[in-house]
């Protein structure tokens, strides 16, 4: 009996202690929390680093945030100074809980918002009694809603914009009054850019811009009266930006340019020297008119009858070439009416139709000579008469075999295929002409085996160019016969051999 007694006692000693213990707990947080109600934020902070380890770190972060939410109210009521939270802050790291410091943080944030907020609206306020608008709404603007000032502030924004919008619109007025559109568009432009948009602004702008059009069409016809279509056409563009029909600038632009256009070919007499066919002097007007107004409809209608009648005397001069059967002359003459007039297409045809018929080097057909050979880059050679021929020149040489036979004859065989009609060429002695060499040389051109023309060579064969009717001929041979007992040199020559046709 005695043993369970004192078992009981000991339960109930053990059952006390576990009461008094969770008391004290209670009792310190509760201390805590009263310490804060009470706005007694600092010997709060004391107390717990005297008592946390009665208190747990979650619940006195907790509890100090809601210090700092009750100070905050207070910095927005104007009973608290934004320092003291700053410096309470600072203190409240030497809790050490993270969550605690990052609420701090954003507190922070917070009152560098609204002390910005409230240093802009004592700058508006201060600008609106100096009736500076425009700088007063662009501070106002700046409030936030967290700033006691936000109603006030959004009042005076509406005030600011109706004053701003009635000084300006004024000052826009006076402008237009005197003609000063741009001034009076560009303080509207103003206007929008600090209010916005504005059905009243944009109303008076679009009738600012009608009226500065027309000034400008008006004193761009004054210039125009008095001939001074360069003026006028440079007045507009420099001022193209303040008229509102894009389409009558074009017009106008092109109605100047057409007049200007029109007294130059007047004044430099270009129909006249058309018809007396003074063709340069006329196209280096009408390009001079071309670079500066090259869209004007009198400028392009004056080329294109200067162009048609160019290129019908051209043809008349070029078809006698043809008559003369002289393509070369023919085909110069349709190359260089081109360069003036590309891409007509009746010079075209009589070009390519020249061009067909221009005389062509013998040597682009083929050839089976083996005593000829043609005159190689950097050799020059000289006839019995001192004329030099060199690589550049269509020349070849035709010379003996070195054997001491009683006749030697070189030849030389070209394919015409009878595509040619005439053999232009001449020929002459090369200077080593053997002194004292009494044969008589014979050359001679074959037509498919036939004779068709046939000359000696003497030191008196002078290179003169000769004519010899090839039409027909398939396979054209040059040949040279130097007869005589002894070895002798007698090289000849062949000058300008081409090919041309009828």
């Amino acid at each position: 009996m005695r043993s369970k007694m004192r078992n009981l006692f000991i339960v109930l000693i053990l059952s006390l202690a576990m009461t008094i213990t969770a008391c004290d707990l209670i009792s310190s947080q509760s201390q805590l929390e009263r310490m804060i109600s009470s706005g007694k934020y600092t010997e709060a902070l004391d107390y717990y680093l005297d008592h946390k380890s009665d208190i747990k770190k979650q619940d006195a972060a907790q509890a100090f945030e809601e210090a700092l939410d009750n100070m905050y109210e207070g910095y927005l009521a104007g009973t608290v100074e934004a320092d003291d939270i700053e410096d309470y802050i600072d203190d409240l790291e030497r809790v050490g809980s993270n969550p605690l410091d990052s609420y701090g943080s954003r507190i922070l944030e917070n009152i560098t918002e609204i002390e910005i907020s409230r240093d802009a609206f004592e700058d508006a306020e201060t600008l609106f009694a100096s009736s500076n608008y425009s700088e007063a709404l662009l501070e106002y603007r700046l409030v936030i809603r967290e700033d006691p000032n936000y109603e006030t502030a959004q009042t005076r924004i509406d005030e600011c914009i109706e004053n701003y919008k009635t000084e300006m619109m004024q000052e826009a007025a006076d402008y237009a009054g005197s003609n000063n559109y741009e001034s009076a568009i560009d303080t509207l432009n103003e206007l929008t850019a600090v209010i916005g948009s504005d059905s009243d602004v944009t109303d008076a702008l679009n009738n600012y811009y009608d009226q500065h059009s027309d000034y400008l069409f008006q004193t761009a016809q004054e210039m125009a009266d008095s001939q001074q279509y360069d003026e006028a056409i440079s007045f507009l563009e420099e001022n193209n930006e303040y008229i509102v029909d894009e389409t009558q600038y074009d017009l106008t632009v092109a109605e100047y340019e057409d007049s200007a256009a029109q007294l130059l070919l007047q004044s430099n007499n270009v129909a006249e020297l058309v018809s007396s066919g003074d063709y340069d002097n006329a196209f280096s007007i009408l390009n001079t008119i071309g670079q500066l107004y090259p869209n004007a409809e009198s400028y392009i209608q004056q080329l294109s009858e200067t162009e048609d009648a160019y290129t019908e005397a051209e043809l008349a001069i070029i078809q006698g070439f043809i008559d003369d059967s002289d393509y070369e002359s023919a085909y110069d003459e349709c190359v260089s009416a081109l360069n003036r007039v590309p891409g007509r297409s009746e010079l075209v045809t009589q070009r390519d139709y020249c061009e067909q018929r221009l005389p062509v080097s013998l040597d682009v057909c083929f050839n089976s000579g083996e005593t000829m050979y043609d005159i190689s880059a950097g050799e020059i050679v000289t006839d019995l008469f001192g004329n030099s021929y060199d690589a550049g020149s269509n020349c070849f040489v035709f010379y003996e075999d070195n054997d001491f036979t009683l006749s030697i004859a070189g030849t030389a065989d070209y394919y015409l295929n009878c595509n040619y009609d005439v053999l232009t060429l001449a020929i002459t002695p090369e200077d080593e002409y053997t002194d004292g060499y009494t044969g008589t040389p014979v050359f001679r051109i074959y037509g498919d085996d036939d004779v068709i023309y046939e000359q000696t060579v003497s030191n008196r064969s002078t290179p003169t160019e000769f004519e010899v009717n090839v039409s027909g001929v398939t396979w054209l041979t040059l040949e040279y016969e130097v007869p005589g007992p002894d070895y002798v040199s007698v090289p000849l020559i062949i000058v300008n051999p081409e090919l041309s046709s009828n």
